[in-house]
């Protein structure tokens, strides 16, 4: 069984607040929180991709590589067509740049990296290089087939650490829409009870998702997982 902590606060003007998930790893607390605004129209499906795609095969958050790989675990589970949100990912490495802790050659592949400046320059600068060298649409193009590449490399990684947490990674999409049935609960449990902030344990195994608010006060919803369809054989 993988357990994570969850927080509430109450959203705020300045767009702080939300549904946190706390990454957990054994009995220390990863580095990485996803929030999850109340007020976003696709607050389930986040949390669902947050927990799934993100914690569950072990991508960290926030850097372009993790994110590619996470979102190929979600194409693979939703059936989704994965081209839109790489070139939406392409396009935001374009528009920003590296980021801090992610070095821009640790994410271009080799074919890019082949035309950056020799001179160091920070942020897009290097960017901008390749743009006006190549063109942008070529290097737009050749950064989303290789986010892709990054994704499908990460399928294998991702099956064996979903094993290595005691899931079964082929019931992924069960799992996911008993997660979100179990997320929309909690929301509206804090809604109709008028809390300004919670926390909670959320618990997640192949036959069974289950959430337990622990402040303020104790309370506890399990949603089971549908059974997988047995298979005919002869």
């Amino acid at each position: 069984m993988a357990i994570m902590n969850v927080t509430f606060r109450e959203p705020r003007g300045d767009g702080t607040g939300g549904w946190r998930l706390e990454f957990l790893a054994g009995k220390g607390a990863e580095e990485g929180v996803i929030p999850c605004p109340p007020d976003s129209r696709t607050r389930s499906e986040d949390f669902v991709h947050a927990v799934l795609d993100h914690w569950m095969p072990g991508f960290p958050v926030g850097g372009y590589i993790p994110r590619a790989k996470a979102l190929m675990q979600k194409a693979s589970r939703t059936g989704e067509d994965p081209i839109p949100d790489f070139q939406d990912l392409g396009e935001e490495l374009l528009l920003h740049g590296e980021r801090p802790g992610e070095p821009l050659w640790s994410i271009l592949p080799g074919d890019l990296t082949a035309h950056l400046p020799t001179r160091k320059v920070a942020g897009r600068g290097p960017l901008a290089h390749l743009c006006g060298r190549l063109g942008k649409g070529t290097v737009r193009s050749m950064l989303v087939v290789h986010l892709i590449q990054v994704g499908r490399e990460a399928m294998g990684p991702a099956r064996a650490t979903w094993y290595a947490r005691g899931m079964d990674y082929e019931r992924r999409v069960a799992v996911g829409k008993a997660l979100a049935e179990l997320f929309e609960w909690m929301d509206r449990t804090v809604r109709e009870r008028g809390w300004r902030a919670a926390q909670g344990e959320l618990a997640l195994a192949s036959d069974v998702v289950r959430f337990r608010f622990e402040c303020p006060l104790t309370w506890e919803w399990a949603r089971p997982v549908e059974p997988a369809r047995s298979r005919e054989v002869g």
